[in-house]
């Protein structure tokens, strides 16, 4: 490579045309230069401060579009604190902005910008301010619209849910007044609502009182109790006898199969002798229809309890001289099968594992002692039966010695009681016997009287008698 040549600066200074001329310091050259670039330098500088501005705008900017999402969520969720209270919300929302500004502001460092920031957020809550009671205007105003629709909508389900004519009607006058009270309430709208929601209102009065009061209902349906009933109609009428007709046979069809499970259930029971005259008593009379078995299914439960609880005791007197003893007193003081078999249940339940406890012994005495009371009452009471019997008919026939004769009598039935005849057999044959004798007395054979009887007059009574040949008799009717 060639040398570079060199010039020195006086050379190429005295060949600058127009120049300065130059003195061996250059104070000359740096005065001229310094004087050239002083606009560029203050254009730079600008620039600079400018680009600086750009960032600081930028930076709180973002910060106050960040403040501006952050303040409006937290505003709405103070429009939901104060919706009831919307007279408290301005203020609220407003020591909330400033407060927000503060937290925020504080994790900016660079002054400049948070300056710049703390002046943004207090022109979004200013503006903010102005929104706020707009909105606790318009928020008390639909208040009070929700408060009286709310009103009109409590009273109208309160309509519909009454099941009786004069009810809806009182409570659908006190619906319309609401519905007056209502703050945008104008002409028409009670017509509007009459048209379109109280036939709605009355249909479902209709179905309640149809699950409650179906029998009463009908009844109205069919008549004319509904005929200037608001929102009532032909079509109406006809849906609901539709809808009753329809609830009485599934009401039907459903009682019938409730029913057929009981008796089923029933009588699985009186398979597994768990059974009980009490349960099927339940089940004839129960105050459910379904739970309600028929008289029939309640006859052929109690007849086959009864027949088993007979067959086993009749089993059980074969078996066990004492258990004998029990039964046959209960066949000779209770007449009444059911009554009967329930005992003899009990007697054969306790004999059914060959041993008798303590207990029950106590349990047998239990049920011996009232049926030998009862035994020995009705004893009583039926020889006191047959004797009034005798005495009557020796009075009637044997006026003039009755007393005698009774007294005979008397001992006569006492005699065959000692001997454990039956007392009705017995006074029936001393009835008859005492007639013969009254017969024979007055000159009347057994063969002299019929067959078919013979027609007498009774001299005390002046009535006729027919009397048979074995000493039986009847009054003439």
């Amino acid at each position: 490579m060639g040398k570079i040549p060199k010039y020195s600066r006086q050379k190429f200074q005295s060949t600058y045309i127009g120049g300065p001329q130059v003195d061996k310091s250059g104070s000359i050259l740096a005065e001229g230069t310094a004087r050239a670039l002083a606009p560029v330098l203050e254009q730079q500088i600008q620039k600079h401060e400018a680009k600086v501005q750009a960032n600081i705008d930028r930076q709180a900017d973002n910060a106050v579009l960040k403040y501006g999402i952050v303040y409006q969520e937290k505003a709405k969720a103070l429009q939901e604190q104060y919706a009831n209270d919307p007279a408290k919300f301005p203020m609220a929302v407003a020591e909330m902005g400033q407060a927000l500004s503060l937290e925020m502001g504080q994790g900016i460092p660079d002054e400049r910008i948070r300056a710049r920031f703390a002046g943004g957020a207090s022109a979004t809550v200013k503006q903010t301010a102005t929104a706020a009671l707009n909105w606790v205007d318009a928020k008390q105003d639909e208040n009070a619209l929700i408060a009286a629709e709310d009103s009109v909508r409590l009273a109208s389900i309160k309509t519909s849910q009454n099941t009786t004519i004069a009810g809806f009607q009182a409570n659908l006058d006190a619906t319309l007044e609401e519905l007056r009270s209502v703050p945008n309430f104008k002409q028409g709208d009670e017509e509007k609502f009459i048209a379109e929601k109280v036939p709605g209102l009355l249909e479902a009065s209709l179905n309640s009182r149809l699950d409650s009061d179906i029998d009463g209902l009908e009844a109205d349906i069919k008549g004319t109790a509904y005929d200037k009933v608001p929102g009532f109609s032909g079509e109406m009428r006809n849906d609901f006898k539709a809808k009753i007709a329809t609830r009485r046979n599934r009401i039907k069809t459903q009682t019938k199969e409730s029913q057929t499970n009981v008796y089923s259930d029933l009588v699985d029971r009186d398979i597994a002798g768990e059974l009980t005259f009490s349960d099927i008593a339940a089940a004839e009379n129960a105050i459910n229809e379904e739970d309600r078995i028929s008289p029939k299914h309640a006859s052929i439960l109690t007849r086959n309890l009864v027949n088993k609880a007979e067959a086993n005791a009749a089993n059980l007197s074969k078996s066990n001289g004492k258990a004998k003893n029990y039964i046959d007193l209960v066949y000779k003081t209770i007449e009444n099968r059911i009554d009967r078999a329930e005992i003899l249940g009990g007697i054969s339940d306790i004999y059914s594992d060959g041993t008798v406890t303590q207990e029950e012994a106590r349990m047998l005495s239990g049920i011996a002692k009232p049926l030998k009371d009862a035994r020995r009452a009705t004893i009583l009471k039926d020889w006191g039966n047959r004797l009034k019997s005798i005495a009557d008919t020796q009075n009637k026939l044997f006026p003039i010695n009755h007393t005698i004769k009774t007294a005979e009598a008397f001992r006569e039935f006492l005699g065959e009681m000692g001997r454990d005849q039956d007392p009705k057999e017995v006074a029936v044959k001393m009835n008859k016997d005492a007639v013969i004798e009254k017969l024979n007395s007055i000159g009347i054979g057994a063969d002299d009287i019929p067959t078919g009887g013979k027609r007498m007059r009774d001299t005390k009574t002046n009535k006729y008698l027919w009397v048979y040949p074995d000493g039986s008799y009847k009054v003439e009717s």
